[in-house]
This record gives C-alpha cells, sequence and structure tokens, in this order.
C-alpha cells in the first residue's frame, strides 16, 4: 500500500496529465481543479479523526495548511471528523471507486452546490478528474504491491 505522499504525487500527476488531455482550455482548467480537490478530499478522509497524517495517512492537511488560513483547515477538520467517526478506514464505503467518491461528494454537498453555481458548464470535467484520482488511490492500495515491493509504506 502506497503511503500518504505516494498517493499525493500520483494524485498531482492526474490532475497534471490529465489536463493536457480535454477539449479546450476551460475544461483543462477544472480538471486540474477536480484533480488537485483529490488531494483534499481524498478517501483517506475517513482517518481524518485519528492523527492528520501519522503515518502517512491524510495528506490533504499540508495542501490545506500552506493554502488557506488556519480557520479554514480547522473548520475543515471539524466538518469531516463526524465522516471519520462513521466510517472505518479503507472500508468499502470510502475506499472503493466512484461509491467512495460519491459517498464524500453527498458529504461535501452544501460546498459542491457553490462550486457547481461558479462554474457549471465544466463542473463534470471536475468530478471526472476527481473519480480518476480516486481510482488510482484505490489500485495503489492494493495489498499485492506490498508483496512484490513497490508502495511500501
Amino acid at each position: 500500500m502506497a503511503n500518504g505522499r505516494t498517493h499525493a504525487i500520483a494524485t498531482v500527476l492526474v490532475a497534471m496529465c490529465g489536463a493536457m488531455q480535454v477539449p479546450d482550455n476551460y475544461a483543462g482548467a477544472a480538471w486540474v481543479v477536480g484533480g488537485l480537490a483529490g488531494l483534499i478530499l481524498s478517501p483517506d478522509l475517513d482517518q481524518i479523526d485519528s492523527g492528520l497524517n501519522r503515518q502517512g495517512g491524510y495528506y490533504g492537511q499540508y495542501v490545506l495548511r500552506e493554502t488557506f488560513p488556519p480557520i479554514v483547515e480547522r473548520i475543515f477538520y471539524k466538518y469531516w471528523q463526524g465522516y471519520a467517526r462513521i466510517f472505518v478506514h479503507r472500508s468499502f464505503w470510502t475506499h472503493t471507486p466512484v461509491i467512495g467518491t460519491l459517498l464524500r461528494l453527498i458529504y461535501a454537498m452544501p460546498y459542491l452546490i457553490i462550486c457547481y453555481k461558479l462554474i457549471p458548464p465544466v463542473f463534470a470535467w471536475a468530478l471526472l478528474a476527481l473519480c480518476c484520482a480516486d481510482i488510482l488511490h484505490w489500485v495503489m492500495d492494493w495489498r499485492a504491491w506490498g508483496i512484490i515491493g513497490l508502495f511500501r509504506q
């Protein structure tokens, strides 16, 4: 299984490489935003309540801390604590591609409505990029990688 840093690097690569494949600049920008949102809206939000990135876990903490004022990080942390208390880390509900993505999007619905009102035509590209980042996260968490010595924590 990959650690948080490896997941973060892979998510940034999804954001950058995918943006080069979309049809126009607005869609490319939306793809980058959606891909980078994968750093913050990671499947590892299910462990935000257990120490924030101890043992290479949730890496979105660093993005929040370095990008936004401290109050944003505290509000985000408090908001997602409920999610972390409901779900066990690496459960079917949080780490299965598409299902986990949709569950986190439903939990984040108040914020998504604001985003949709700001950029509706390209919002689908951002959601697709977020799904791709989650699929990559899921693949990197396969236990088989640890057996062959790839993505060790």
